[in-house]
């Protein structure tokens, strides 16, 4: 039995936030997502935000981890921030594959060497559009089975705008240069997307509706954007969507 561990982004007062307006934190989404792919996983939670829990946890027990998306943002370099960047080092050093999205993609590319900007482009509201793959991409195990252009869940306000050294360029759409890449960092193999191929759309709506106030002029431009996510939800499956996780999942070999 493969074990998993899932890097909470969010503080415990972002999560309350979200509870309390009905949606679910970014760990049960991955969870739920994880238990969608694969039952048979025994997968454990941890919040590097939560002070004085490092010590109770054993990551060399672990084949893989999973880094949730986050309400931060890498630049403000505030204590919670840092925390975050701090543990993915220790991570680098003791755990063998990492699935980061969102951002952790850019806790993963920060503690790495990279770089993380507000997006001058603008954000990705609940959705990536025509996300392109590389010719790297294209041949790159994390996509097996997957089109070389497709729409993507996402919710995204800062972007990566330097990688690490000897980063392998997967991913692309107009909104985000880096969409997705892959490099290692001490003993880790890092897969890492923009993206939420662990939400559905229904969360995208949610979330979307939960910033109303924050994201739109007006109502016919929130009423238009939510027909769009619907849109999308149509044209998606569950399959297709966490293609990337369940490629992850299938790469990784359980320890014992």
């Amino acid at each position: 039995m493969k074990k998993v561990l899932i890097v909470e982004g969010n503080t415990k007062e972002n999560n309350l936030e979200l509870v309390s307006n009905n949606i679910e934190t970014h760990t049960q989404s991955i969870h739920n997502s994880l238990n969608k792919i694969n039952e048979n996983l025994k997968i454990e939670e941890f919040n590097p935000s939560i002070k004085n829990n490092l010590d109770k946890l054993n990551l060399e027990k672990y084949d893989g981890l999973i880094w949730s998306g986050g309400n931060g943002h890498i630049y403000e370099n505030d204590d919670d921030t840092k925390a975050q960047i701090e543990f993915m080092k220790i991570c680098f050093k003791k755990v063998k594959n990492i699935f980061a999205i969102c951002w952790g993609m850019q806790v993963a590319v920060k503690a790495a060497g990279g770089e993380v900007k507000k997006s001058i482009n603008g954000p990705n509201i609940g959705v990536s559009l025509d996300i392109k793959l590389t010719d790297e991409g294209k041949t790159h195990p994390m996509y097996k089975d997957k089109n070389n252009t497709f729409s993507a869940p996402a919710f995204n306000f800062d972007e990566v705008v330097k990688l690490p050294p000897n980063t392998k360029y997967l991913s692309f759409n107009s909104i985000n240069k880096f969409q997705s890449v892959s490099f290692e960092c001490d003993k880790s193999n890092v897969w890492a997307v923009q993206y939420h191929p662990e939400f559905d759309y229904d969360k995208m709506i949610n979330l979307t509706i939960f910033k109303k106030k924050d994201l739109f002029e007006n109502e016919l431009k929130f009423e238009n954007h939510i027909q769009l996510l619907k849109k999308e939800k149509e044209l998606s499956s569950d399959n297709f969507r966490m293609k990337e996780l369940e490629n992850w999942l299938g790469s990784i070999k359980s320890i014992n």
